[in-house]
């Protein structure tokens, strides 16, 4: 969320193409990190907070836009997008579990055969 944050001040881009094709790989990469876990509810909380935080970022930047002009040339179908860049949305990400393998997992310990009893003790 700090890097969002950083990446969606106002004085650091011009249009929102270039907020776009900076923001986009710092949540792309995040999500790909964090997929093998239960990590949905956390997905959905920050893409709503990046989600905000540029529609923030162009309330800010155009002053004289009410919201139903913001929303139609800047969020069609609540979709970020500008022209051909669009947000990569982390929400959409599919989260990926491992499936429990339990005793099929190779140990580097032997353990003792049943029925054998353990080596005395020195």
């Amino acid at each position: 969320m700090d890097k969002i944050r950083s990446l969606t001040r106002r004085r650091l881009h011009r249009t929102l193409a270039d907020l776009l094709r900076r923001l986009n790989p710092v949540l792309r990469g995040w999500c790909n990190y964090f997929y093998h876990g239960v990590s949905a509810r956390t997905f959905s909380y920050v893409d709503h907070f990046a989600f905000w935080r540029i529609v923030g970022w162009l309330r800010k930047r155009h002053v004289g836009l009410n919201w139903g002009a913001l929303h139609r040339r800047y969020l069609p179908g609540w979709e970020v997008r500008d022209g051909r860049t669009e947000m990569f949305r982390p929400r959409a990400v599919t989260i990926v579990r491992d499936r429990y393998r339990g005793t099929r997992i190779p140990t580097p310990w032997t353990s003792p055969a049943p029925g054998s009893s353990p080596a005395p003790a020195a």
